[in-house]
């Protein structure tokens, strides 16, 4: 299944790259889903871990497992990790297009109704208050 995020995330940054936008709603539809797979995934491990020497607490998870003289499962340990850590890599890019891409689009709609989106100031609420004296485009 962190493969299966990994590659949908990498999906979404290419996407995002292309500006092929029209692909991102499905794209999140996909993660929604595996986001909820995964929480179910812990509960049931929450379960099971309590018949098991095998501790309740995430963060002692990774200890327990170095304890254990398994190679197979150091390796398996190991690859996940490194697969959460480039997930995490990639969505934090993603996160940084779509925000470049929103305040890009932002300012393009500011420009269409006569706004400059240089010049602007922070009014009631700390919303953005324009403060330029452009006429509406028509």
């Amino acid at each position: 299944m962190s493969n299966e995020l990994l590659s949908l995330l990498s999906e979404e940054e290419g996407a995002l790259t292309h500006q092929l936008l029209q692909e991102l709603p499905d794209i999140t539809v996909k993660k929604n889903s595996l986001v909820q797979a995964f929480l179910q995934l812990k509960t049931q491990r929450n379960q099971r871990l309590s018949s098991f020497s095998i501790p309740r607490q995430e963060s002692l998870i990774p200890s327990w497992i170095q304890q254990q003289n398994s190679p197979e499962l150091h390796q398996i340990w190991a690859e996940l990790i490194q697969t959460l850590k480039n997930c995490q890599l990639i969505n934090n890019q993603n996160g940084k297009m779509i925000q470049m891409l929103s305040s890009s689009n932002r300012a393009a709609l500011q420009i269409l109704v006569g706004k400059d989106p240089t010049q602007s100031i922070y009014g009631p609420g700390s919303e953005s208050s324009n403060i330029s004296k452009f006429n509406t485009l028509g």
